[in-house]
């Protein structure tokens, strides 16, 4: 699902922005499901299965927000290690045309939601929403700089990731997060 923000200029929170709306919504349909933001811009299990992407991108008009959301896992290729939806909700929820349009509905007023409020209150909010919603883990962090391993320590206040690498706190603003082990959630997973 993709959304157009007219005269809105792309920030670099806007994707957590989005996440936050992914996690919200996610929550709704299934309370239980075991998911958490995973930086920079998927929500996923503990064991990394992917349940939903988001991509912001600038356009002429100002901004476009795509979000792919897994809702069944029947349809989705093995080596993808994705999840869908339907895995935490009731057999007569799935596979349901109401549903499809449910989700979508409530993760388009969602996201529509957090980038305003992004755009009218700053980032604040999202960070501290972003940050309830990760996991705390040891983590593995590729970057073309290298590989590092370290805790989780949350989202700093320009959306990157922040680390604690052998005591040394280090940000990355780019990479391919892989959750190696899970220690707790930072605040509302």
């Amino acid at each position: 699902m993709s959304l157009a923000f007219a005269e809105i200029l792309p920030k670099p929170l806007q994707t957590l922005a989005a996440g936050v709306a992914a996690y919200q919504t996610a929550k709704h349909f299934a309370p239980k499901a075991p998911l958490a933001i995973r930086w920079p811009n998927d929500l996923a299990t503990a064991d990394n299965k992917k349940l939903c992407g988001i991509l912001c991108e600038a356009c002429p008009q100002g901004l476009i927000v795509g979000v792919g959301f897994n809702l069944h896992t029947s349809l989705l290729p093995l080596h993808l290690n994705a999840v869908g939806l339907d895995e935490w909700l009731p057999p007569e929820d799935v596979p349901d045309r109401r549903l499809h349009r449910e989700v979508a509905e409530a993760l388009a007023g969602l996201v529509c939601e957090w980038i305003m409020r992004l755009e009218e209150d700053g980032a604040d909010a999202i960070i501290d929403a972003a940050n309830e919603r990760m996991w705390r883990a040891t983590v593995r962090v590729e970057t073309e700089k290298g590989v590092f391993v370290g805790q989780t320590l949350g989202i700093g206040t320009n959306g990157e990731l922040v680390v604690d690498i052998s005591g040394e706190e280090k940000r990355f603003v780019a990479g391919d997060v892989r959750l190696l082990r899970l220690q707790k959630s930072i605040g509302g997973t």
